[in-house]
């Protein structure tokens, strides 16, 4: 039913293990020892009680291999959540273009509708504060719920409200320069760009030469107007985001990217880099690459300057992308060979 093949797949029924940890006689309680019995003890009934509706939430885990061949792994990973809580938390997922594929460096993407966002943590802190937690242990949730009412109470700038996700693809980047020497694309999914647009034209001096609603093209930000040193910006404005080349190199890639075919599979969050590339950098920040080991001699750097090598060869990409369907959260993780 889920989609997992014969190479793995496994679940964790989530309430049933949080009534072994409760019951004082189960085989599971018992194995954990008096570690457990430490802090289970002090639980009453009402925390009981409210601890097992927390959990009633999301009730079960399932995982499972869903692609296992020559050149690629494919996992799985879905936390089953109680139907009207799933619904809701999905009606905040935007149409923002999922991360994209290819040969760069990273491509990443959140599709978040931030305004909505904002009333559904409000109006879930404010039934905590109404009907706060009766367990002592619990207490720190109905503080956290007063702040959170009290800082999302306050009035948000309609631009905030009309953020709908970002996307970036990072096409490269030498470690060994500047940062500002990095290239690719950024684009902000809004609701409405003129408003952004407005707001920038407000705020930094310069902006409005720029007439963004009025390009067709990508326009070159005069570098008094980004205050930047050294690093060349194009930008661009779309009847829904906002976008920037940043370097020169790839100005003739941001319509496309602008204007990507929306998800509607309700992906949230996704990521794609390269894994060999991502390791050199690491490297190169750190200034080395070892395994954690005692004694810091000669063979073991040789070893790790082998492993090193193998793995450069050997990954390519991989990816993550997080979904809210009907159901739950889903969490499709692949990773692909040379």
């Amino acid at each position: 039913d889920k989609g997992y093949t014969p190479y793995g797949s496994g679940y964790m029924d989530i309430q049933k293990l949080l009534n072994e940890f409760l019951n004082t006689e189960s085989t599971t309680r018992k194995a954990l020892g008096s570690h457990l019995d430490a802090h289970m003890d002090t639980l009453d009934a009402v925390c009981v009680d409210e601890i097992k509706s927390m959990i009633a939430k999301a009730p079960r885990m399932t995982a499972g291999v869903t692609q296992f061949t020559e050149n690629e792994l494919a996992m799985r990973y879905e936390l089953e959540i109680e139907n009207s809580l799933a619904a809701s938390l999905a009606a905040l997922v935007s149409e923002t273009p999922p991360a994209g594929d290819g040969n760069n460096l990273v491509s990443a993407s959140l599709a978040v509708k931030v305004g909505k966002l904002r009333n559904f943590v409000l109006e879930k802190a404010t039934a905590i504060a109404a009907t706060p937690y009766q367990c002592a242990k619990l207490s720190d949730l109905n503080m956290q719920a007063e702040q959170l009412m009290t800082q999302l109470n306050i009035p948000m700038p309609p631009m905030v409200n009309n953020l709908m996700g970002v996307r970036i693809r990072m096409d490269d980047f030498d470690p060994a320069r500047e940062i500002t020497q990095a290239n690719g694309l950024v684009a902000l999914h809004v609701d409405k760009p003129e408003m952004f647009v407005g707001m920038a034209t407000m705020m930094v001096p310069g902006f409005e030469q720029l007439d963004l609603a009025n390009q067709t093209e990508p326009v070159k930000i005069p570098a008094e107007v980004l205050q930047m040193e050294g690093v060349d910006v194009f930008a661009l404005m779309s009847d829904n985001a906002i976008g920037a080349s940043i370097g020169e190199q790839h100005v003739s890639d941001l319509n496309a990217f602008m204007s990507a075919e929306p998800q509607d599979d309700g992906t949230f969050f996704s990521v794609s880099y390269d894994m060999a590339k991502q390791m050199q950098i690491q490297e190169a920040f750190t200034g080395q690459f070892q395994m954690e080991a005692v004694d810091n001699n000669a063979m073991i750097n040789e070893y790790s300057e082998a492993m090193k090598e193998v793995y450069t060869e050997i990954l390519d990409r991989s990816r993550v992308d997080m979904r809210l369907t009907g159901e739950g959260l889903q969490i499709d993780n692949s990773m692909t060979f040379k």
